[in-house]
């Protein structure tokens, strides 16, 4: 077998070894909400190690040994240990190599949190390109010393190597792959399938692939930039089939059509189940699928770079398509769903029908909940009354409890009151929400909390909610109980059960203090749980708690949590430089999906039964280019001002048009505290953007004025909102 670049840089490393010896210095702390950008730095260092620095050294305190076998007690072909360090996730050792019986052993400096990775190599070969043949596996060494024995038993799998192409036709290699990737199960839920490097030999590029276990079948989301439409993250599922691994070997799927087989197909299938359920379809749709379909056969005939272009033209199709067939059914279903008959009957003195009479009429409020979040310290006054002149008329208030009782049994009331602004902004006229009665990340948690038992932790939660609900339910009618509560990284160290029985006893003191309030479960935006292989990584072990939010919403059904609304966070891109700016790890970047993937979202919430609160969303108003780093893509070009206003419009049309949507929540009121950088409606000096006039003359269009005139009977019949 040939030396492959790992191995010249084993060797390089060994062969300095004698005269120093280096190890990788700690870096930034990564946290459960980077793990998208963790992910690819892992994918990256791992075989052939892209362009990590190996850290060489001898005579560590930290052995590890162990034996590799495959399927039948038999060792694969080859197997490659790699040992990183977890403060930076670089090696901490010169990698090794099994021997002929499958073992191995690896030193490093002992005393750390490392991750053991092994990564088989089959000696088969597809497309030129070297096979795993079964998939790599982890182990966690928590503050390992001394010796330490670790075996893997590996499980065959089928390798999906992807060969993508930029639009100038040139091979899009590891290092290029920056944006959001993992894998699903075709369920809905993310695997632990890990995009891992491989090659043709040595000096030779490296690609991405999968290696699926056998038996299994899988949909791969990749962050692509698709020339025309957008940067966004989509589904490569085998036109909505699936990648099965039906035996041992390899596939080498070009991304491109790959990407736009699987958006022509969801164009397919979303017309035909909307002419099912009785919409129009306007003539226009049928010619784009037509196009779409057209340009995809082009693509199959060419292969390669040039038919990875054509392929991007047909998946730029299909996406307009389908955004455009969203927008399509929200107008047939807004007066469905928004809009009634109001008669109005004049009658004289006598009791007798007025014919003629003029009648005017307005609109004065709203049912359908548009909202915003900001503090009143933040925002101010006058930030607030911009808002209520757009037309918002609902506001979430930000009960995190390292703010609201930061000392044990010292709530404090005056920040709640005036700097957050509950008794200030409910004078004014508001609707409030209270946002995040547990909301238990680790930065959001008091510290007398923190290590708590669960016996001592839950009467505390029932003290706390009791004694804010009873202050304020004659000012806040919703309350959001529990926040992110379907992933780890906001469920501090509490098991599933435990963190659902905190979540009974907070409804129970919200019930108990105000019977008629409205009970929010609030949902991040890792609608797969694509959050869970990353949190399985650094806390070893699998990671048992993280589900996808419709597992999430399926076990509280199941076990008949008493709540009323489903909330669910809705980001769609740009960078968010908050948790750096904490201390707690990168900055982040937030995936870009389309339109009808948004719309489809919506739609699963829908039938649950229950109504729908969008509770968070917004999307910047610039862009940087570095921002991609981090996994931020842009929706139909670089995020502008004016972009930002064209996706408000588009998804509020969207979610307004939802029966069981009831809320919009925007998060940020100005550039200047917003949670997506730039994505606030006004900007820094609190001037409204394109985005706010885009809001304001939305909610005006859905508000109901005008002029009738009575028949003979006396009557006039106003449709409304």
């Amino acid at each position: 077998m040939a030396m492959t670049p790992l191995q010249s840089r084993v060797a390089a490393c060994a062969a300095t070894s004698s005269q120093h010896s280096t190890t990788a210095s700690p870096g930034d702390h990564q946290i459960a909400r980077r793990h998208r950008r963790l992910l690819w730095r892992l994918a990256l260092l791992l075989v052939p190690f892209g362009a990590a620095a190996l850290a060489c050294s001898l005579g560590s305190p930290l052995v590890v040994r162990g034996t590799i076998l495959a399927e039948g007690g038999s060792p694969p072909d080859a197997a490659y240990v790699a040992l990183l360090s977890v403060e930076d996730y670089q090696p901490a050792a010169e990698p090794a190599m099994a021997d002929a019986a499958g073992r191995y052993a690896i030193e490093a400096p002992g005393g750390g949190d490392y991750l053991l990775v092994v990564v088989p190599l089959s000696g088969q070969r597809e497309g030129g390109y070297g096979l795993h043949g079964h998939t790599p596996q982890m182990a966690w060494l928590k503050a390992a010393r001394g010796e330490v024995q670790r075996d893997f038993n590996l499980t065959p799998c089928h390798d999906f190597i992807l060969e993508g192409y930029r639009p100038d036709g040139s091979l899009v290699l590891d290092d290029g792959w920056v944006g959001v990737r993992f894998v699903e199960d075709m369920q809905g839920a993310a695997t632990m399938d890990i995009f891992f490097s491989v090659d043709k030999g040595q000096g030779t590029p490296s690609v991405p692939s999968v290696c699926v276990p056998l038996g299994q079948k899988r949909r791969l989301f990749l962050q692509w930039e698709i020339p025309g439409f957008g940067n966004v993250v989509l589904a490569a599922d085998n036109a909505g089939s699936g990648y099965s691994a039906e035996g041992a070997g390899g596939t080498v799927l070009n991304v491109n059509y790959e990407l736009a087989r699987s958006q022509v197909a969801r164009l397919r299938r979303n017309l035909a189940r909307y002419r099912d359920a009785g919409y129009d379809i306007p003539t226009s749709s049928l010619a784009e699928l037509a196009q779409a379909e057209a340009l995809l056969e082009q693509a199959a005939d060419k292969g390669g770079p040039a038919g990875a272009a054509i392929a991007d033209r047909a998946s730029a199709a299909a996406l307009w398509a389908l955004e455009t067939l969203e927008g399509e059914r929200a107008m047939q279903d807004i007066p469905r769903y928004r809009m009634g008959d109001l008669t109005v009957i004049v009658l004289d003195a006598a009791g007798d029908p007025v014919r003629g009479a003029t009648i005017s009429y307005q609109q004065t409020s709203h049912d359908f909940l548009f909202g915003i979040f900001d503090t009143l310290q933040g925002a101010g006054m006058q930030g607030f009354e911009r808002m209520r002149e757009a037309g918002i008329n609902y506001l979430t208030m930000g009960f995190y409890w390292n703010e609201t009782e930061p000392e044990q049994d010292q709530i404090d009331w005056d920040r709640i009151d005036h700097a957050i602004g509950v008794a200030d902004l409910a004078d004014r006229g508001f609707r409030l929400k209270a946002h995040a009665l547990l909301a238990l990340w680790d930065f959001a948690t008091p510290a007398y909390l923190k290590d708590m038992p669960f016996e001592a932790f839950e009467p505390e939660v029932d003290e706390h909610v009791t004694a804010l609900v009873e202050r304020y339910r004659d000012q806040i009618d919703v309350w959001n109980v529990i926040n992110e509560a379907h992933g780890r990284g906001a469920a501090l160290d509490f098991d599933r059960r435990q963190i659902t029985r905190l979540t009974r006893t907070a409804i129970r003191a919200v019930r108990a203090g105000d019977p008629g309030a409205r009970i929010i479960i609030n949902n991040a935006f890792d609608w797969y749980g694509e959050s869970k292989p990353f949190l399985t990584l650094v806390r070893g072990g699998d990671d048992d708690f993280t589900l996808p939010v419709p597992a999430y919403l399926d076990q509280l059904e199941a076990e008949g949590v008493d709540y009323d609304i489903i909330g669910q966070q809705l980001y769609d891109g740009g960078y968010v430089s908050l948790f750096a700016e904490w201390g707690l790890g990168d900055p982040m970047g937030v995936p870009t999906w389309d339109l009808a993937h948004l719309s489809a979202v919506l739609d699963r919430l829908g039938e649950y039964g229950k109504p729908v609160h969008v509770t968070e969303q917004s999307v910047p108003s610039t862009w940087a280019p570095q921002w991609a780093e981090y996994g931020a893509g842009w929706w139909h070009r670089p995020w502008d001002e004016e972009t930002q206003a064209e996706f408000l419009r588009q998804f509020y049309t969207l979610a307004f048009s939802k029966q069981q949507v009831e809320a919009i929540t925007w998060w940020g009121i100005s550039d200047k505290d917003s949670f997506i950088v730039t994505g606030g409606l006004l900007d820094e000096q609190g001037d409204p953007k394109p985005a706010y006039y885009a809001l304001h003359d939305l909610i005006r269009e859905w508000t109901s004025s005008g002029r009738a005139e009575t028949d003979a009977a006396g009557r006039a019949t106003i449709r409304g909102y």
